[in-house]
């Protein structure tokens, strides 16, 4: 069955001066964006002190679950917008589920078929509580998901819950819905004020969060080879990553989708690498984050000499229409990236180059990339963005050069750099 998920949106303030950073809450408008404008200001990329959690774990038609907003170790909100949407990665993510009940202090706002849940007062919140009723039918696993805001120019865009299941598919008994309790720091996360406003034509991005150390395998695509480019590891039907490209004429971006099979949960990254050789060092690089639960991209570049990577100064450069989700062990990724930019750590993809692609974990308290997991894979010769080749599998290198594709298990020392800054 498909999978999908309900989002639970806490936004104020967004397409109007008058949005929800007023009494009244969110406009009609805030359905489908869920992105508050509050003037210039952009949103937090701070872990938000903020939690979405459930009653239940599970569902089918005509459920009830209670679906909690908190604000824990002494923070607060004034405003928020509350929403239940599919979240599957092939899914319509903007389609709202289910609909909810109106405590004083909120009421209901009207998204298409269903329903949101805004505020209508501006007082300082540590918690609310709503119950949403599922439709009629079961419609998929689904999370909620939440944007808060403190103040005009602070909020958290998209803070989810852990994912409710459709009581139909059978639910792995490693599954970890429920959220881990928030830890309280004495040291307050830096808050950005930024005035500069963030490129127009970034979208938002899809969140979800990873629901299980279980996985099965990414799927073969019978795609690739057809109508678009890909490298994957495919043999006799299973496949353990899988990254595909797909060009439209005279379009200036590029469709890619990566998927790994994640082993050990919590947040992770996937990256895809442009490389001019089989090494690393000099490569463009497009970066999927997981951090508590939810996937940003972001534009990076590997150094040369030092192996060392950091993002670029506009870490969304040529990246937009940002898709994604972390389902039972399987982490999916799709964006647009722009061929050709004056930026020269953003590589122009008008030339070959070889694709590789890298798997690890974030830091503790922040979505930066550690080492990665194993040595990154290669393809094995350079490869067309604009072509749909499929792109043999990486076979494993015999010595510390790259001399053929794959993973190079001798040069797993020459990865490593400083303070948790690892290539892609």
């Amino acid at each position: 069955m498909e999978l999908a998920f309900i989002i639970a949106v806490v936004t104020l303030g967004i397409a109007l001066p008058s949005a929800f950073a007023y009494p009244g809450g969110a406009p009609i408008q805030a359905c489908s964006g869920m992105l508050p404008y509050h003037g210039q200001s952009s949103a937090q990329r701070t872990p938000p002190p903020f939690s979405v959690t459930t009653s239940s774990n599970t569902y089918n038609g005509r459920s009830k679950i209670t679906v909690s907003l908190n604000a824990p170790c002494g923070n607060f909100f004034k405003g928020f917008m509350l929403q239940a949407r599919r979240a599957e990665f092939d899914q319509d993510q903007n389609e709202a589920l289910g609909s909810f009940n109106a405590p004083s202090g909120s009421r209901i706002v009207t998204c298409g078929s269903s329903q949101a849940v805004t505020h209508t007062e501006r007082t300082q919140k540590s918690s609310v509580s709503f119950e949403w009723t599922a439709p009629a039918q079961s419609s998929g696993h689904v999370v909620f998901m939440a944007t808060f805001v403190e103040h005009f120019s602070v909020y958290w865009v998209k803070v989810n819950s852990t994912i409710v299941f459709d009581s139909r598919p059978a639910v792995g008994s490693n599954s970890s819905v429920y959220p881990s309790p928030l830890a309280c720091s004495t040291t307050k996360q830096p808050l950005m004020k930024t005035t500069t406003k963030m490129v127009q034509n970034i979208t938002s991005t899809t969140l979800l969060w990873q629901t299980t150390t279980m996985g099965t395998s990414v799927m073969p695509d019978s795609a690739c080879g057809v109508s678009k480019g890909c490298f994957s590891d495919c043999r006799a039907g299973k496949c353990s990553f899988l990254v595909s490209w797909d060009y439209q004429f005279q379009s200036n971006d590029i469709l890619f989708e990566i998927q790994a099979k994640i082993s050990g949960g919590g947040n992770r990254w996937m990256a895809i690498g442009f490389s001019n050789d089989k090494e690393m060092g000099n490569d463009s690089v497009v970066e999927c984050v997981s951090y508590q639960g939810q996937i940003n991209v972001y534009s990076s570049y590997n150094h040369p000499y030092y192996k060392y990577n950091t993002r670029l100064n506009n870490m969304y450069l040529g990246v937009t229409k940002v898709g994604g989700s972390f389902i039972d062990g399987i982490f999916k990724c799709s964006f647009r990236r722009e061929i050709d930019s004056p930026e020269p750590e953003f590589f122009d993809l008008f030339d070959e180059r070889f694709l590789l692609l890298a798997t690890g974990k974030t830091q503790q308290f922040s979505d930066d990339k550690m080492k990665h997991d194993d040595p990154p894979f290669y393809t094995e010769t350079k490869f067309n963005a604009f072509g749909n080749e499929n792109m043999p599998p990486p076979v494993i290198a015999s010595s510390g050069k790259a001399n053929t594709v794959g993973v190079l298990p001798l040069l797993l020392s020459a990865f490593m750099c400083t303070v948790g800054k690892f290539f892609l």
